[in-house]
């Protein structure tokens, strides 16, 4: 079963789903009880009412920019992940960003802030990509680690 379904038969009751994330990726999830809060829900997320803010860790360093945009058309690459291209406008995916060196156990870290403007699929990992510092342990969008430890 769905987390939707689980938490559903949990509580014992019929539950919207409103927000959710990539398989990957921890977060926040959000229900709604009915349909009317559900629907005014998605409308906030959809007319940018809400904001939303996540968080990444990333081995790599910035090379040019620590703040700024990364935005462009999202465009389906192989290996089922996607990448960004500046030169197309359909699909188009826009994120601000900002970034700190983070130091844990002796070891170099970037600390990403994403704020998406759009929500695409994929669309912080590949922004991520793009910038040059994939997320730390990202099985599509390789950071070149191929496990993900934690002390």
């Amino acid at each position: 079963l769905g987390i939707l379904n689980r938490v559903r038969e949990q509580r014992g009751e019929r539950l919207w789903g409103v927000h959710r994330l990539d398989r990957v990726t921890s977060g926040i999830l959000i229900f709604a009880k009915d349909q009317g809060m559900a629907k005014a829900l998605t409308n906030s997320f959809a007319t940018g009412e809400i904001s939303k803010v996540y968080l990444g860790i990333s081995k790599k360093r910035p090379s040019k920019k620590k703040q700024g945009w990364v935005q462009g058309g999202m465009v389906r690459s192989r290996d089922k992940s996607w990448r960004l291209d500046r030169t197309i406008t359909t699909n188009f995916a826009k994120t601000r960003f900002f970034s700190t060196p983070i130091l844990c156990h002796d070891e170099k870290f970037t600390l990403l802030l994403f704020r998406p403007y759009t929500g695409k699929t994929h669309q912080l990992r590949v922004a991520a990509k793009a910038m040059g510092m994939p997320l730390w342990g990202d099985p599509i969008y390789k950071d070149g680690t191929t496990t993900m430890t934690t002390n």
